[in-house]
């Protein structure tokens, strides 16, 4: 995330806020501490979404809580939107809202020259840690990125 807030400031909703930070404080995510940093240093923005936006997306695409949330400010705001949940990554492509993947994002960011092999490859670990991908994924992004030269393909060139 560091790399990407160097030159970005980053939209999330409230829900977003409080699954990330709040809820993750009480299980003592040193994760939560950072992005609580990151609001504070206002490299994190905080914003809510239309009742009506998030509502009429719970019902069509029977999302709930931060990818519901995340999709309705993706569409109001026209801004891509960085999703793991397949769900969430469905709705956003009916949509027509870009998404880029956690995975697609270290990627990018290392196809871009933002962040370094060892930094992409620590990044690719840590997805792994939080269990959001099949090993077997990761393993194959890992594979790529030890033996790219950083070629920027046009997926992840669009992607951000």
């Amino acid at each position: 995330m560091k790399p990407l807030l160097k030159s970005a400031i980053i939209v999330i909703p409230k829900k977003v806020y409080n699954e990330s930070v709040e809820r993750s404080k009480g299980l003592g995510r040193e994760d939560a501490y950072e992005i609580e940093s990151y609001v504070n240093k206002r490299r994190i923005e905080i914003k809510e979404a239309s009742e009506k936006t998030t509502k009429e997306y719970e019902e069509m695409f029977n999302i709930e809580g931060g990818e519901k949330e995340s999709l309705a400010l993706a569409s109001e705001f026209k801004l891509p939107m960085l999703c793991d949940d397949k769900r969430g990554m469905n709705a956003a492509k009916v949509l027509n809202i870009n998404i880029i993947s956690s995975i697609a994002m270290v990627k990018a960011l290392y196809n871009k020259k933002r962040i370094d092999k060892k930094t992409a490859l620590n990044s690719l670990d840590e997805l792994e840690r939080y269990g959001w991908y099949k090993k077997d994924l990761i393993e194959n992004m890992k594979e790529e990125i030890k033996n790219v030269k950083t070629n920027i393909t046009k997926d992840t060139q669009n992607s951000f």
